[in-house]
């Protein structure tokens, strides 16, 4: 495993990068900063992995207290640690539950039992994988990765395995290395539910695993009545519903792409959903106000505080702050999609309940019965990255 401590010059450079805020502050261009943390990389045939350490974290994870019992449920978890592969953001230590809960419990709520045969692609530091086993029911685990570096650093490295609670030594899961396109290509095996965690398609290589020849593979690998799940980057932008009721998308989102390249892959039964917690929480009130004070809002006659405007005022702030949270994802059956209904899946959650549950489905989505080619993300005609040829990289997006 390639992990390395790194020279001076590499770790300047580097504090350069993460803490460009902190490093801009300084008087000089080029003062040492050594006092600011350090940061752990190590190297894979693929990728460049770096753990961050950073101790001011992000303001909005206070918030979390209000809706998360990670801290006090497992207090060995970590704060303020931040994954990179390449430079890219992944995965914060403080707020990784309003991901890896939804990904993994809502479409087992929604299939009203856990899968017995689970295919995990991707997911190299094992907090989806943590999630899983959290159900006896499943019996296996295929878990399919293309770095080993990675996986194998969760395994050990303290912090990681402070995050996944050791999930990835599970005597169920059996993990094979190797390209994903690849595997399911070749394979043969049957799974009752296929669960995709890749990074977000920022280039070509990685567009592949949101095409239509991918889809069509993970179809083809799927029992009867099985479902398959992805993050899918892009489908958590849009506005207020129209007034027929349907979500009106952000121009730029990327849901027509996924909805079309899924619907040709061959799946009939798709359903979005969101990770989402709700504005109107007391305890997230007290936390806004000690963190930013809040106004009055006196009464222009008698001077007294209104307090249904102040009320008011503290929901929509805490909504702006955790739209931050927001993550969204796609679920499709190979058959019928069960009703969107709340059935306790019996294992231990931190963030994720019934209320929220009922929160992580908007308004339909448009959704024609037609499929759109023009949308279609294919290998020979890609639709995916939609990113701008020329950006500025920054390591915090």
């Amino acid at each position: 495993m390639g992990t390395s401590q790194g020279s001076a010059i590499q770790q300047y450079f580097l504090k350069r990068y993460y803490f460009h805020f902190q490093a801009a502050e300084r008087a000089l261009p080029f003062s040492a900063l050594n006092d600011l943390p350090h940061v752990t990389r190590a190297y894979s045939p693929y990728q460049k992995i770096d753990l961050v350490y950073d101790p001011s974290g992000y303001p909005t994870d206070m918030l979390l207290e209000a809706y998360s019992t990670k801290w006090r449920d497992h207090p060995e978890s970590p704060k303020n640690r931040f994954l990179f592969l390449n430079g890219d953001f992944q995965v914060s230590s403080s707020h990784e539950e309003s991901y890896h809960e939804w990904f993994a419990h809502v479409p087992i709520i929604l299939n009203g039992e856990a899968p017995a045969r689970v295919l995990v692609m991707g997911a190299g530091d094992g907090l989806l994988i943590r999630e899983l086993v959290k159900y006896d029911s499943i019996r296996s685990i295929k878990h399919v990765d293309l770095d080993r570096t990675l996986v194998e650093l969760a395994r050990v490295h303290p912090v990681f395995t402070a995050m996944n609670r050791g999930a990835l030594d599970d005597p169920r899961i059996d993990t094979e290395f190797g390209d994903a396109f690849q595997y399911l290509r070749k394979s043969s095996e049957q799974f009752d539910a296929v669960y995709l965690d890749f990074p977000y398609a920022k280039d070509y290589n990685v567009s592949k695993l949101y095409s239509r020849e991918f889809f069509h593979f993970v179809r083809e690998h799927l029992a009867e009545g099985g479902f398959a799940v992805l993050d899918a980057p892009g489908s958590s932008f849009y506005r207020e519903p129209a007034e027929s009721g349907d979500m009106r998308m952000v121009p730029g989102g990327e849901w027509e792409i996924y909805y079309n390249t899924i619907r040709a892959a061959g799946f009939e039964a798709i359903i979005p959903f969101r990770s989402a917690l709700e504005a109107e929480n007391p305890a997230a009130f007290v936390l806004l106000d000690a963190w930013e004070g809040t106004p009055d809002f006196p009464d222009a006659r008698t001077g007294e505080a209104r307090a249904e405007l102040r009320e008011e005022w503290m929901r929509r702030k805490v909504a702006q702050h955790l739209s931050y949270f927001r993550e969204g994802f796609i679920v499709m059956w190979n058959g019928d999609a069960p009703a969107a209904e709340y059935r306790d899946p019996g294992v231990e959650l931190s963030i994720l309940n019934e209320t929220r549950f009922g929160l992580s489905f908007p308004p339909p989505f448009p959704s024609s019965a037609d499929i759109d080619t023009r949308w279609v993300n294919s290998i020979l005609r890609p639709r995916l990255p939609t990113t701008e040829l020329w950006s500025t990289r920054r390591p915090w997006n």
